[in-house]
């Protein structure tokens, strides 16, 4: 991680590296990549392999932290002239999964498909969706970082950014399980009416 793949020299100073060092605790990548791009280095690296320990952060700071993840092919894509050719992603679940990342529900359901009544402007920010996706061609994604990892799964948001089918069928996919979630939902506070309902009367009858 400290050596520039392009060059003969180290990408940091003998101050850098300290600091660098510092750092390179589990967790510690979302604190130290910021800080990497913000000198340059990252774009003079042709492969860059991280680790992620999401499960590692308190909980005030995953949300922030998984933004960095998510976003990581863009920043290197926008922020470099060239780019890394290749950007591999090593997530062992037992460090990224099964923990809560708070305001991460509010978030997804703030930004899911909309329930009931739409207003005018988001059924026009919709229907452009519809033509967009439609009329769309293949996207050349030209010099941003390939990705790869551990598991076969871990690439499928950063290809949405790259595959107008991939996130066609990712829309449609996420429009079906937030209206199965709705009518489970539902469906459960049905049921639950239901069996209020016997407790109810009987209650009713002891008056």
């Amino acid at each position: 991680m400290t050596y520039n793949a392009r060059q003969s020299s180290p990408l940091f100073s003998l101050e850098q590296l300290k600091t660098a060092r510092a750092l390179t605790r589990a967790g510690a990548e979302y604190e130290l990549l910021p800080w990497i791009l913000a000198q340059g280095a990252l774009c003079q690296l042709q492969v860059v392999i991280i680790e992620w320990h999401l499960n590692r952060l308190p909980p005030h700071k995953r949300l922030s932290a998984l933004a960095i993840r998510l976003s990581f092919h863009t920043f290197l894509h926008a922020a470099c002239a060239r780019p890394p050719a290749l950007i591999e992603h090593d997530e062992p679940w037992e460090g990224n999964t099964m923990v809560v990342v708070p305001g991460l529900y509010q978030l997804a359901a703030r930004h899911s498909n909309p329930v009931g009544r739409v207003p005018y402007h988001t059924r026009r920010y919709l229907a452009a969706d519809a033509r967009y996706l439609k009329g769309a061609a293949k996207v050349d994604c030209g010099s941003r970082p390939r990705c790869a990892g551990t598991a076969s799964n871990i690439c499928q948001w950063d290809r949405l950014e790259c595959s107008f089918g991939h996130t066609t069928a990712t829309m449609k996919e996420e429009r079906k399980a937030h209206e199965k979630m709705l009518a489970c939902g539902s469906a459960n506070a049905t049921a639950r009416d239901l069996l209020a309902q016997p407790s109810d009367r009987a209650a009713s009858g002891m008056r």
